[in-house]
């Protein structure tokens, strides 16, 4: 039988456990602009990746935010993930 993914709104996931992606570095400035002046932001998208990987998510959408909510000094970022259903 195969892995499903089930979609489950988690609202916070540690930034340490998130695998970085590659981003533009004037977007991120914008996007840490913007979160300095309170805009909210929807939750960033994120796939579990298999055990024994480095870290326990990869980015699906949202690197962007997740880059500049590190950058903020921010420890976790609101996420809707894919858990596999075994």
């Amino acid at each position: 039988m195969g892995v499903v993914q089930v979609p489950r709104v988690i609202a916070d996931i540690p930034l340490e456990d998130i695998a970085p992606r590659r981003v533009s570095k004037a977007k991120v400035a914008e996007f840490v602009r913007l979160m300095q002046e309170g805009r909210i932001f929807p939750p960033v998208k994120l796939a579990s990746l298999p055990k024994g990987s480095p870290f326990r998510w990869r980015i699906s959408d949202g690197g962007h935010r997740v880059a500049a909510a590190r950058a903020l000094g921010r420890k976790t970022i609101k996420a809707k993930v894919w858990l596999p259903d075994d």
